[in-house]
Parts: C-alpha cells; sequence; structure tokens
C-alpha cells in the first residue's frame, strides 16, 4: 500500500500538468475560432466588436477590432466596476438567476464616469430585467460621451453559464441609440450564439 501510493504521488503531480496543458491547449484553439469569427463579422460590416469575460468584479477582454475610418473607444484590457456603464457589463448581469442578479447589483457601487452613468440600483435593475427579456444590452454615453453599444451575453457552451458578452460600438456622430438596436440587435445575439460555442473561463490567461 505504502510503494502505490508513493507511485501516486510522483504521478499525481505530471498528470495535473498534462491535464493543465491540454486545456490551455484547447482554450487557445477556442481563442483562434473567436478571432476568426471577429474578424470576419469585422470585414463584412466594417464595424468595432469587443469581446470580454467577466472575472469577479472585473471584465477582461479576450479579443476586439476596431472600425476603419471612425472613432470608437475600447476597453482596457481589464477593466473594474464597469458592469454598469458598459453593454458588455449589462450583458453578462442579464445571465444571472433574479437573486444572484439583486445581490449583485445590490454589492456594486455604481461610480458615475459620465452624467448619464445609472447610478441607481432600482433603475439599473430594471434595466437589466428588460435586457433579459430582449437579449441584449445597450449604453448611452454611460462609459464614455460619444460612445455606444450594443451587447449580447456569451455562455459557458458546458454549464450553460454566462460568462461574458460580444460588444458592437459605435460613435454618436454616426449614430442613434435607435438606429442601433434596429439593424444591430439580431445581428450581436447571432454573433453571441456563435461565440458560447467557443468561450470558457480558462481563456482568460491567454
Amino acid at each position: 500500500v505504502g510503494s502505490e501510493m508513493c507511485i501516486r504521488d510522483r504521478i499525481g503531480p505530471s498528470t495535473q500538468c498534462l491535464v493543465l496543458c491540454n486545456n490551455l491547449l484547447r482554450a487557445t484553439d477556442h481563442l483562434k475560432v473567436i478571432r476568426t469569427v471577429v474578424d470576419d463579422v469585422h470585414r463584412a460590416n466594417n464595424i468595432s466588436i469587443e469581446v470580454a469575460l467577466a472575472v469577479g468584479n472585473s471584465l477582461n477582454r479576450i479579443c476586439n477590432r476596431e472600425a476603419e475610418e471612425t472613432f470608437t473607444y475600447s476597453l482596457p484590457d481589464s477593466t473594474d466596476n464597469s458592469f454598469h456603464n458598459t453593454a458588455l457589463g449589462k450583458a453578462y448581469l442579464s445571465t444571472l438567476p433574479q437573486e444572484q442578479l439583486q445581490a449583485r447589483i445590490n454589492s456594486m457601487e455604481l461610480v458615475a464616469r459620465t452624467e448619464k452613468t445609472i447610478t441607481d440600483k432600482a433603475v439599473l435593475l430594471k434595466e437589466i430585467e428588460a435586457a433579459k427579456k430582449q437579449q441584449f444590452a445597450m449604453t448611452e454615453e454611460e462609459y464614455l460621451p460619444g460612445l455606444l453599444a450594443i451587447a449580447a451575453p456569451i455562455y459557458d457552451p458546458v454549464s450553460g453559464v454566462g460568462i461574458g458578452a460580444v460588444s458592437l460600438d459605435f460613435s454618436i456622430m454616426q449614430h442613434t441609440s435607435q438606429e442601433i438596436q434596429e439593424k444591430y440587435s439580431e445581428l450581436v445575439k447571432q454573433i453571441a450564439i456563435r461565440l458560447s460555442s467557443f468561450c470558457s473561463p480558462d481563456m482568460i490567461s491567454k
């Protein structure tokens, strides 16, 4: 028995290493596919697009492309306290079960980045509940003046749990929120469905 335990102790770390390496390789392959999807959408529409995963209180960007000859602003690679003022964050929040969503919003500090940032928790909850029904979320100059965005949630393909979102970003000089909703709401939802087949939380390290 002692020798068997000794063998298992020696094999254990190696096995764990193999599992980790396999997960990283799979995540890398998935990220390549995600970038291909994003590139296809970007080329077909000349549109700014971002994909981010939620980890704790942060949004972590894993892929983005910017439209040519237009002004938009993309998130940093990792940003805290941006679930209430970005379309990406709102779309992610819309995946949470009602009780979890209420608790999450209650614990948040709704810092105002612009004069249009939502700082009332009841108003934010109502907006997220609407996003649940329509399966997309929007922001209008809530993160940065002049920036409009529409986003749809991304789900882990195995667990079905919400893990992030994809957003399409626009300048207020070129579009209105109504135009964006009418023209791009179905597109962003379809992109999110495609990306949900490949995204997983272990891709953050990539």
